[in-house]
């Protein structure tokens, strides 16, 4: 296995899922390895086709993005328990009068259910993988395009390409989905941030430590489910 694969495939196995205590949470530090980055992805590409490399990279890519979206479906809801924006935004409604009080109320529940669906469509059976993306796929079709130019060759990368074509497919619908419910949590987040400070800004950064605990916790869930 080339050696940018193997990186991509180590760091998708790096994610967690967290539960929504209201409660801040202790995060651990990252494990050796975990923040592995992708400057390397296309250091050591096959002799193939433009079309072949083509695909070979949109492979990798889609292993990337679903690392990319996961790590920030996370990182958004770490920091929003990390900042009790719902506790918060509960205590602000329940001292202030009737009107604003609802104001408050449809805002609590907009969180409610951006957080939720957010929940929802990291936890639910994804069609690709999510620990692994589309990495052995994708190790099937980059050995089948780095064996000798002949009949076998050609023969290989024939059956290889479908099988990494659906995945880069799927993993596109899927990420796009995440990638959508993480920036109507977001939106949320801040106009909620904005009404508990009473001035313009952003929600809580969503990177840092938060990033490093999704990575850590997922070593933890992977580990105690034998993975």
């Amino acid at each position: 296995m080339p050696q940018p694969l193997i990186a991509v495939v180590l760091a998708l196995a790096l994610h967690a899922e967290p539960g929504k205590p209201p409660a801040a949470e202790l995060v651990p530090e990252a494990p050796p390895g975990a923040n592995i980055g992708f400057a390397s992805d296309y250091d050591d590409p096959p002799k193939a086709s433009e079309a072949e490399l083509a695909l070979w990279k949109e492979g990798i890519a889609a292993t990337r993005r679903i690392i990319e979206v996961r790590r920030e479906s996370y990182t958004l809801r770490a920091s929003g328990r990390g900042a009790d924006l719902a506790g918060r935004l509960s205590k602000l409604q329940a001292s202030a009068d009737h009107e604003r009080a609802e104001e408050l109320e449809r805002l609590g529940r907009r969180l409610d259910k951006s957080w939720a669906e957010n929940v929802d469509l990291y936890r639910r059976q994804w069609p690709v993988d999510p620990t692994r993306g589309c990495g052995y796929a994708h190790l099937l079709y980059d050995n089948a395009l780095r064996l000798a130019p002949g009949n076998s060759r050609q023969a290989e990368v024939s059956n290889a390409t479908p099988e990494l074509k659906t995945c880069v497919d799927r993993a596109r619908t899927v990420t796009d989905q995440v990638a959508a419910s993480n920036r109507r949590l977001s939106g949320v987040m801040g106009e909620v941030e904005r009404v508990l400070t009473g001035a313009k800004g952003a929600p809580p950064a969503a990177g840092g430590k938060a990033s490093e605990g999704h990575e850590a916790h997922e070593a933890h869930e992977q580990k105690r489910e034998g993975k």
